[in-house]
């Protein structure tokens, strides 16, 4: 009898429809959130596979042109230019990571012109 009197079930209703909404405004967030890392995490591995072939391909030239020379040389320098590319490596994707936000908007805007493009030709 209470509850007819104090329109407790109306009361109910709308704190439960505030509620599903809520819960949907922060699931659409947590989408959004995810949807941005995984471009961001896209992008850095994208130019830290172009960096890996770069600086790979670099270091075993001179690895292998020693190699097979047949030069007597010194293992010593070998490891400094393995470390002088690795670190060179790391400093290029340090600075991609730094910059994988703004990289990510000139991705997004580069898809963006190209798919206008496409779509005016249709």
């Amino acid at each position: 009898m209470a509850r007819k009197y104090m329109d407790v079930s109306e009361l109910f209703r709308e704190i439960q429809e505030e509620i599903r909404n809520s819960h949907e405004y922060l699931a659409m967030e947590v989408g959004q959130d995810n949807s941005n890392m995984s471009t961001r995490l896209t992008v850095v591995a994208t130019f830290g596979l172009l960096l890996a072939l770069v600086t790979s391909a670099l270091g075993m030239n001179v690895l292998v042109e020693k190699l097979v020379s047949g030069k007597e040389h010194s293992y010593a320098s070998d490891w400094g230019l393995i470390l002088i590319v690795l670190f060179i490596f790391l400093l290029m994707m340090g600075w991609v990571i730094a910059q994988a936000k703004p990289l990510t908007k000139m991705f997004d805007c580069l898809v963006s012109q190209f798919e206008i493009k496409i779509k005016s030709k249709k």
